[in-house]
């Protein structure tokens, strides 16, 4: 029959049998009783082997045990206050992988290896398990604490190297376990991807690629117009921002998760591009890309918020490839290959305004310093250098202002324009760089490179001089002057002829001859970079 479950006797059965004959049939469960759950509360405690420390004292019922900053290295766990009650745990360790269940006080783990824990396991056995459930989470480095794990699901992580460095475990009664179910217990490592896709001029929006494949086109002179990039299977936190450099329009703010950047049905190229990753994807990945540009072909990759492309040159982007690279285990990349950009020379007409410069003759330096360099400019900006010019008119910037300047737009070069006299003693053309004898707090005044840039520039000048106007070699020389030694990029001044000489005036005033002077002196800026 059966007590305790409130169940009536409806039928009965007797029969008497020979000894040791058969049954008449199943003797299995002749009687039912009421199983009552145990009412004792479990009493669960665990130690942890911490690096560098060893064991640590056991700590009980939801407790912490592990110290942040340190890798557990091995677990012992039991359970007591209910009988036909146990607790079994299994770790993922660090090269190993998932070890055998453990069962009351064993060691799951190493201990003298320096082998991290990542993940766990644990569950309960025994006719008294189905009256409670097991609770446990990690706190894993990275990540800090995971949620709950219940009942031998997995906490921690895999596949991520990252150690476990605390752990906290509980009992409760059956039912009463909350569990966050948007805070996972663990972490299960995927391999990322980056999915890409551009409008191109007359196509339209071509099919998603992954990976470092090429969207776009080459070789059919068609522009991109815009893009959407997005990131895949993330095993960290994070995203990919990124933006586009739009003809005309400069610069777009930056847009994640496959939103539009650039335009579409306005006809307006991509000329540059950037993009980076953000939140943890950061510091376990770098991001790499490049584009195929109008007139260069592919240049060189760019990673993590580099330019890539080229601005103020009217070049359309073509093609891209993008791809995600493990943190340091990319190639090395180099901006100048990454990005193009239109040469910017500074261009520094001498004195001005109240300071005349040498005058002679009616004749004044500063207007003819004035006249050469506008003519730089024009011709500089027509071969599609960019141009930034101390003065277009007879204004009188000091020469702090000249240098500083310049140092804040930093400029690729500075090219100051003057004229000089000596009493009607001399005539001809010299050009200057700095002689490293000044005193100055200018950190790249001295810096090797400069100086060897310097004088390179200076030889390529004073060598277009001499052979376009014929005039007096008075060679390259060094000196202290201000703009030149103050200034941190390669820098120069050029003494383009004496005003006090009648033969070297004469000349000085003809516009032809200006011209000719200017066109020198750009043909010396386009030696010197190889143009």
């Amino acid at each position: 029959g059966t007590s305790g479950l409130a169940k009536r006797l409806e039928a009965i059965q007797i029969v008497l049998v020979k000894k040791g004959e058969k049954a008449p049939g199943s003797t299995e469960r002749p009687y039912i009783e009421l199983e009552k759950p145990p009412v004792e509360k479990p009493f669960v405690s665990y130690s942890t082997h911490v690096q560098s420390l060893g064991w640590q004292k056991a700590v009980n019922n939801g407790a912490t045990a592990g110290v942040t900053g340190k890798r557990i290295e091995g677990m012992k766990v039991s359970i007591q206050n209910v009988p036909d009650l146990s607790i079994q745990y299994s770790a993922s360790v660090q090269h190993i992988g998932w070890m055998d269940w453990k069962n009351d006080g064993q060691l799951t783990g190493t201990v003298g290896q320096g082998r991290q824990m990542e993940a766990i396991k644990v569950k309960l056995s025994g006719r008294n398990a189905k009256y409670y459930d097991v609770l446990y989470r990690v706190y894993s480095k990275q990540f800090g604490w995971l949620g709950w794990a219940i009942n031998g699901e997995t906490a921690g992580t895999e596949g991520y190297a990252l150690p476990a460095e605390k752990v906290e475990i509980k009992v409760v009664k059956k039912g009463e376990a909350v569990i966050d179910p948007s805070h996972a217990s663990s972490r299960i490592f995927t391999e990322p991807s980056v999915a890409y896709s551009t409008h191109v001029q007359s196509k339209g929006w071509l099919s998603d690629v992954k990976n470092g494949a090429l969207s776009g086109t080459t070789g059919e002179k068609k522009r991109i117009e815009a893009m959407k990039v997005s990131l895949q299977n993330a095993p960290f936190d994070g995203d990919i921002s990124y933006r586009s450099y739009l003809q005309s329009s400069g610069w777009q703010n930056f847009v994640t998760n496959n939103a539009l950047s650039g335009t579409t049905g306005k006809q307006k190229r991509l000329e540059a591009v950037e993009m980076k990753l953000t939140g943890d994807m950061e510091k376990f990945y770098d991001i790499y890309y490049r584009v195929h540009v109008e007139s260069y072909g592919w240049l060189g990759w760019a990673k993590n918020g580099m330019s890539s492309g080229s601005t103020d040159l009217g070049k359309r982007v073509e093609a891209i490839e993008i791809k995600l690279v493990k943190k340091g285990e990319g190639e090395s990349v180099t901006e100048s290959e990454a990005f193009k950009q239109p040469i910017f020379v500074y261009v520094d007409p001498g004195h001005g305004g109240i300071d005349s410069g040498t005058t002679y003759g009616g004749v004044y330096e500063k207007n003819l310093n004035l006249q050469v360099a506008l003519e730089v400019k024009k011709m500089l900006e027509s071969e599609k250098y960019k141009v930034a010019i101390s003065r277009t008119g007879d204004t009188f910037p000091s020469l702090s202002n000249r240098k500083n300047q310049a140092n804040k737009l930093g400029t690729d070069i500075f090219v100051s324009i003057h004229h000089n006299s000596n009493n009607g003693l001399s005539k001809g053309i010299e050009t200057f760089y700095y002689n490293q004898k000044g005193n100055t707090n200018n950190v790249m005044a001295n810096n090797p490179q400069r100086i060897k840039s310097s004088k390179a520039l200076a030889t390529y000048i004073q060598d277009e001089l001499i052979k376009s106007t014929k005039a007096v070699d008075r060679k390259v020389k060094t000196a202290n002057f201000h703009v030149v030694r103050e200034t941190k990029m390669p820098a120069v001044l050029t003494e383009l002829g004496f005003v006090d000489n009648a033969s070297d005036r004469l000349q000085l005033i003809s516009p032809a001859y200006q011209r000719k002077l200017a066109r020198a002196v750009v043909d010396g800026i386009d030696d010197y970079f190889g143009k």
